[in-house]
């Protein structure tokens, strides 16, 4: 008799839905999934399997107990000892290495570099100790000569698969017989285990070795969490995917270029000519040998910068402090949201040799002195604030320097970050306090955090395809320095503030192809007001804190907006057309398409019309579709209808059908009035009369023309407008007379 389990799954890859559907194949039951890739959260959501975020959030999932196994499948984070314990009969753990051989993390790679022949996978207990626990399940094969990370991880996947369904099988019949490991693990590797020198190809070494390691390091398309191999040239990073040993010794220095070509660039080393192919920049875009060596300048004999022992051990150092924090800038880059300033031309091309500046001196604020670092994170939410009110924004990111970032970018130029993004959350309704606390624990965890190695972008599909879609620079951005006479604009911005680390002073640094220098010093006048007010009383909202002056906010919002004028009240629309036409009877009142009326033709042809859709019962607040080409005809029906007490619906033929249909249908018009060549476009409709104001206007023309007043008061509709609306339907928007008159006025 079959036994079903209840299971739940902890993992981040594909395998992991390999294995869970090989367990329902099998009649088990899996009852939940922890995970956070979003492609195995729509996996589960679409086959009805609850999802959680982390595996802690079984300890408060009592309705999941009591379940039977726990299997950990390319799960990257150690498990508690009390989710371990939760299953009854046990927690069960894919590794991608032979234990006790290789443990730890990334052995595939390792297992390369290493220069082994041979690798595997295993199956394990769960313990309190990170791949301890006994052997259940190991599958070893051969590594081949050209093997990369990508086709010994597609081993790894293979054999991982394989060998559960042996696990499965074994659980199933009772028949697996645990074999406790050696009591001491041979080889383990950390999250902090990195290529020496952070990857950097070190010329004067063995040809083979840094094939391998440009082997050990390519990932294909997939993620690559270790790091990738880099070759410098005059300080210029590029990543290379590929390197074949060639037959030929080195005759020049290490790292001397001997041909470029569509084959590739060759390259000495300590031993063998090296050729490179694949090459990449730093952010993962692809470039040819010889795309590369008109960018760079390459020529046959020059050479690349050769990394030595004291270089290699520095780079190696700042990796290890920096790939600790890995993950956390992974995230923050993946959901980075940029802020784009109102002011600023995008139609024109970014120019970093077209930098202009502004100084700006920073008043000491009222209240007692705060020291220097707090004065600086309080002007720091200040120009968030300051931003998040510009764009009318509450979450989003600019690029942060400070100190010790330039400090470590001018000791490894090109290799780490030199800018990472300042997360900002911003609450209209709470007190600028609030903020400067807020950006103030940003700050510091952004320096507890450090920076990250550059070629993390090319690392992650993510970020390179975004980086190929143009869409992943901050063009905003805020930097500490000591002297702002040294600072540069950041890569890529399009304003850069620099401030003083004493709060001093500040540069604001813009691209003046796309920026005007009226509109920096504008942002620099809000920015005063608004911090002037800040330090007056913190406790405003940031909703309420000034942006102007007192004299500017009486300009825009009282002198400009002065404008009264003398209305009609008693006046409507038609009327007031008509006196024109008594004052200027001969003038042109409206001209289209060649054609032209005086005012006293108007008046005369909307009077005929006027009487004949009186006839027709049109009067106040009655509703009249008008759907015509623009014309002067157009001219004449609007004005009829206003004249014999109606109000115009327009309907614009170049508008969808459905849409005019709507209109048609949802305000109820009466009487339509149209043009002949329209007549196949009109939608379905209940009005009474159509007219055409081409076809039928012999007909039309044998009406008086004399004065008609069909009774319009200043407060009956003269037309309805329909909108977008809310729900996703246009809404009728309804306008009086007087509403109308008093636009003119």
């Amino acid at each position: 008799m079959s036994v079903s389990w209840r299971c739940v799954l902890i993992g981040g890859e594909s395998l992991l839905i390999q294995c869970a559907e090989m367990l329902q194949q099998r009649g088990h039951q899996v009852a939940a999934v922890i995970t956070i890739r979003p492609s195995i959260r729509k996996w589960a959501a679409e086959r009805g399997i609850r999802v959680l975020a982390d595996p802690q959030s079984l300890l408060q999932a009592g309705d999941l107990r009591p379940f039977d196994y726990l299997f950990s499948v390319t799960n990257l984070s150690v498990v508690s000892p009390e989710v371990v314990a939760l299953p009854t009969r046990g927690a069960i753990n894919f590794h991608d290495g032979p234990l006790p051989e290789y443990a730890g993390l990334n052995t595939p790679v390792w297992a390369l570099i290493n220069g082994e022949n041979q690798h595997g996978i295993t199956w394990h207990t769960m313990t309190a100790q990170v791949d301890r626990g006994d052997v259940l399940v190991q599958r070893r094969f051969h590594i081949a000569d050209n093997e990369t990370a990508l086709t010994l991880n597609t081993k790894c996947f293979e054999a991982g698969i394989e060998g559960f369904e042996a696990l499965v099988t074994g659980l199933t019949a009772g028949t697996l017989v645990p074999e406790p490991q050696a009591s001491e693990l041979l080889k383990y590797f950390g999250r902090k285990d990195r290529p020496e020198a952070a990857g950097a190809i070190r010329w004067d070494r063995d040809a083979q070795g840094i094939a391998t390691l440009v082997r050990a390091l390519d990932f294909g398309s997939y993620a690559n969490p270790v790091g990738a191999p880099k070759a410098s040239f005059g300080g210029t990073l590029l990543l290379v995917k590929q390197a074949q040993v060639l037959a030929d010794d080195s005759v020049g220095n290490p790292g001397t270029i001997s041909a470029i070509d569509e084959l590739g660039v060759t390259v000495a080393t300590g031993t063998k000519d090296l050729r490179l192919t694949g090459l990449e920049t730093l952010d993962g875009k692809p470039v040819t040998p010889r795309e590369a060596a008109v960018q760079f300048g390459w020529r046959k004999g020059d050479c690349f910068d050769v990394v030595g022992d004291a270089a290699a051990q520095a780079l190696g150092k700042t990796n290890v402090a920096v790939c600790a924090h890995e993950g956390f800038w992974r995230s923050r880059l993946e959901t980075q949201i940029a802020v784009e300033l109102p002011y600023v031309d995008r139609s024109a091309p970014h120019s970093q040799a077209a930098y202009e500046y502004v100084d700006l001196d920073l008043a000491t604020p009222t209240r007692p002195a705060a020291a220097a670092a707090d004065r600086v994170a309080a002007l720091i939410a200040g120009l968030v604030g300051l931003l998040a009110r510009l764009v009318d924004k509450g979450e989003f990111d600019i690029a942060f320097a400070d100190v010790e970032l330039r400090r470590l970018a001018v000791a490894t130029p090109g290799w780490f970050a030199s800018q990472v993004p300042l997360r900002s959350i911003v609450d209209f309704s709470l007190p600028f306090d609030a903020l400067r606390v807020a950006v103030a624990a940003e700050l510091a965890e952004l320096r507890r955090r450090g920076t990250y190695a550059n070629d993390l972008v090319a690392r992650v599909p993510e970020l390179r395809s975004a980086v190929l879609r143009g869409s992943r620079a901050l063009p905003t951005a805020v930097v500490v320095v000591e002297r702002l006479e040294d600072v540069a604009a950041m890569p890529g911005s399009e304003l850069t503030v620099a401030l003083a680390f004493n709060g001093s002073g500040s540069r604001w640094l813009f691209d003046a192809s796309r920026l005007a220098r009226v509109d920096v010093v504008a942002m620099q006048d809000q920015f005063t007001q608004f911090m002037a007010a800040a330090d007056a009383d913190s406790r405003n909202t940031l909703g309420e804190l000034p942006l102007l002056s007192a004299a500017l906010r009486q300009q825009q919002l009282e002198t400009w907006n002065d404008t009264a004028a003398p209305v009609r009240s008693e006046a409507c629309v038609h009327r007031l057309i008509e006196e024109q036409a008594t004052r200027t009877p001969e003038r042109p009142a409206v001209t289209c398409g060649g054609r032209s009326f005086s005012y006293a033709e108007l008046d005369e042809r909307a009077n005929q019309l006027a009487r004949r859709l009186a006839s027709f019962g049109v009067g106040p607040d009655v509703l009249v579709g008008l759907m015509t080409e623009r014309s002067v005809e157009m001219m004449v029906g609007l004005l009829a209808i206003h004249k014999a007490g109606g109000a115009y619906v327009p309907l614009d033929p170049t508008y969808p059908r459905d849409r005019i249909a709507y209109t048609v249908e949802d305000s109820k018009v009466t009487v339509l009035l149209t043009q002949d060549s329209l007549r196949g476009d009109l939608p379905k409709h209940s009005a009474k009369k159509v007219l055409f104001l081409d076809t039928d206007w012999s007909s039309i023309a044998t009406e008086s023309g004399a004065p008609f007043d069909g009774g319009a008061e200043p407060e009956h509709l003269a037309y309805v407008i329909y909108t977008s609306g809310s729900t996703g339907k246009p809404k009728g928007v309804m306008v009086e007379h007087r509403n109308v008159v008093n636009f003119f006025a």
